[in-house]
C-alpha cells in the first residue's frame, strides 16, 4: 500500500468520524429542541414540580399567570435558584419570542 493510499484511507476515516460526530450532535440538538418546544407549549407556568424543585416558565404575555405561580411556590417554601436563557438552540433566535425557564428549589430551614 502506497503513501497516497494510506493518506486517502486516513482522510476517509476522518471524514466518517466527523460525519458521525455531527450527526450525534444534530440528534442531541433535535431532542433538546423538542423538549424545549414542549415546555413552551404548556399553558401552565409551572412546568415541573417535585418535592425538591419547581421549574417555572416566564413566557411573553403570561406575566399575571407567572406571578400567581411564583407566589404559590414561594408560599410552599421554594426559593429562586437560577434563570436559563434558551438561545443556543438553532430554532430559537437571539430575540427569544418564547420566554425563559426559571428554576426554584425548596428551601428548608
Amino acid at each position: 500500500m502506497g503513501i497516497i493510499s494510506k493518506i486517502k484511507n486516513k482522510a476517509i476515516k476522518a471524514r466518517k468520524a466527523t460525519a458521525d460526530f455531527t450527526e450525534d450532535k444534530m440528534h442531541a440538538l433535535r431532542e433538546e429542541a423538542a423538549s424545549t418546544n414542549e415546555i413552551f407549549k404548556s399553558d401552565n407556568p409551572i412546568v415541573r414540580k417535585t418535592d425538591t424543585i419547581a421549574i417555572l416558565v416566564k413566557k411573553v404575555g403570561n406575566f399575571e399567570e407567572f406571578q400567581e405561580a411564583l407566589d404559590k411556590i414561594t408560599r410552599e417554601g421554594y426559593a429562586f435558584m437560577f434563570k436559563e436563557e434558551v438561545r443556543d438552540l438553532p430554532i430559537i433566535s437571539k430575540l427569544n419570542p418564547f420566554g425563559e425557564p426559571v428554576l426554584f428549589s425548596e428551601y428548608k430551614i
